[in-house]
């Protein structure tokens, strides 16, 4: 079995790799080198934080908060930086060891497939706890999509939160999404940024005056969606289900 990724832009690109490891994903390319996370020490400037989840024994979080060291007991996580202490889930939702920039929460979610796929909807199911009183008609507050060679730019969901467009429908606290397109000017051109940013796109790709008509729909073997909620709100956002909808294409 071949192994590497079908991906062009890929340093271990491979067309007759079997599987596909989807490496242009999962592993961190640097200096023209792809590594795994776990076996890669990144410079100074790249220091992050992972967290493994016991339950599916595998690396899940990255932060990008750096502590000189974690203390726990049976139910509380400490850390220290700096020779201070800081208890970890007990201040406001995005703020981070006394920083003064509240950070978003977002999760990236990979729906893939052996097929060539049309994306044609995004659903999730959320409650949004206001001093543990559920709001309804509230939810995430952007999302963003990609693949091998599109990307819809950062969404931004107020829209539907205010109902000024219908392309979104909440049935107790289940989302269902279909406004977005194709932004990118190019393919073949690399797009994201690195891990360390954040997987962000690289503004010069976008076209964001393009005609909605002229925009292409998202065709490829993944997706990957990523689910965000930008805290600017005091208030619990508890992300329960997320899924897609897509049909086959012929091309």
């Amino acid at each position: 079995m071949a192994a590497g990724c079908k991906n062009t832009r890929a340093v271990n690109y491979n067309p007759a790799a079997n599987p596909d490891d989807y490496s242009c994903v999962y592993l961190l390319k640097n200096q023209g080198n792809c590594h795994w996370f776990e076996d890669y020490v990144p410079p100074a400037s790249y220091t992050f934080t992972m967290s493994y989840a016991m339950a599916g024994g595998s690396w899940v979080f990255f932060h990008d908060y750096w502590p000189d060291m974690y203390i726990h007991t049976r139910d509380k996580l400490f850390s220290a930086k700096s020779s201070e202490f800081y208890k970890h889930n007990d201040n406001r939702a995005g703020l981070y060891h006394n920083q003064a920039v509240i950070k978003p929460f977002f999760i990236d979610v990979v729906f893939q497939s052996d097929a060539n796929l049309i994306l044609e909807t995004v659903q999730w199911m959320t409650d949004y706890l206001d001093t543990q009183t559920a709001q309804p008609f509230k939810t995430l507050t952007h999302i963003t999509i990609w693949n091998t060679n599109q990307h819809t730019s950062r969404v931004p969901l107020s829209k539907i939160q205010a109902f000024k467009n219908m392309t979104a429908r909440n049935t107790r606290g289940s989302w269902v999404f279909n406004d977005f397109r194709n932004v990118l000017i190019d393919k073949g051109i690399p797009f994201l940024d690195s891990i360390f940013k954040d997987y962000m796109v690289l503004t010069p790709q976008v076209n964001m005056n393009q005609a909605w008509h002229k925009k292409e729909l998202l065709i490829d073997k993944w997706f990957c969606v990523r689910f965000e909620f930008d805290n600017s709100e005091d208030v619990q956002m508890v992300l329960h289900d997320t899924t897609i909808q897509a049909i086959k294409s012929d091309r």
